[in-house]
């Protein structure tokens, strides 16, 4: 770990684990427009972004002003159970030994910026963080463009940070900052999924304080 001075963390799924509400979420809405309910599994399978994406694989057929409609309710009822999920198990492990080992650390989320605040704040989790970033809408847009940014603000030596993160978008962002990405598999997506990014990837947080015990990211 000598050589990583910065880690940038994705939220939902990385940090929180969350992945079981999102579904519970959708399949209220699928239920409310007679489409049919998914399982976890199917959610790891089908979940993408652009989330307009992911809602049309799923069988909903809508135009901008109705997908926005449809998102404000799935967000309504996000944030009224928001609060449920734990954090990923040996999470708070990890935080501690990267801010022991003076690594400045950062959270960048496709989540809307007002709600992302709430909920670090709601887990007592703001100390280990240099800044908390999410977009600035509820259709989880403009993560990309906010890593370049927090680069920038910051300075950031991009040879010395990873972004840790559990999608394949999460591994693009780390791609158009420059710097090299570790995804789990247990948040959003299905680990063979991620394979396909030819990032490293981790089944546990026990394994990542392994790999920097041992200095195997760099």
């Amino acid at each position: 770990m000598n050589n990583i001075k910065n880690i940038i963390w994705d939220w939902n799924g990385t940090i929180v684990n969350d992945a079981y509400l999102f579904v519970e979420i959708m399949n209220h809405t699928l239920t409310k427009y007679n489409l049919k309910n998914i399982t976890i599994n199917d959610y790891k399978t089908k979940f993408c972004f652009p989330i307009k994406t992911y809602w049309k694989n799923l069988g909903f057929n809508f135009d901008d002003s109705t997908f926005n409609t449809m998102n404000h309710e799935f967000i309504k009822l996000y944030k009224k159970h928001m609060q449920k999920p734990m954090l990923q198990n040996q999470i708070i492990d990890v935080l501690k030994y990267a801010q022991n080992q003076s690594i400045n650390q950062f959270i960048l989320s496709a989540s809307e910026h007002t709600i992302l605040n709430k909920l670090i704040q709601y887990y007592k989790i703001e100390n280990y963080f240099k800044d908390v970033v999410g977009v600035d809408n509820l259709n989880a847009c403009g993560k990309k463009k906010l890593g370049i940014n927090l680069v920038e603000k910051y300075n950031i030596d991009t040879n010395k940070t990873i972004v840790i993160g559990d999608t394949e978008y999460d591994s693009m962002v780390a791609k158009s900052i420059g710097c090299k990405a570790i995804l789990v598999s247990f948040g959003h997506i299905d680990g063979k999924r991620l394979q396909n990014t030819g990032d490293m990837i981790i089944n546990s947080y026990n394994d990542l304080i392994t790999l920097f015990k041992n200095n195997e990211v760099n």
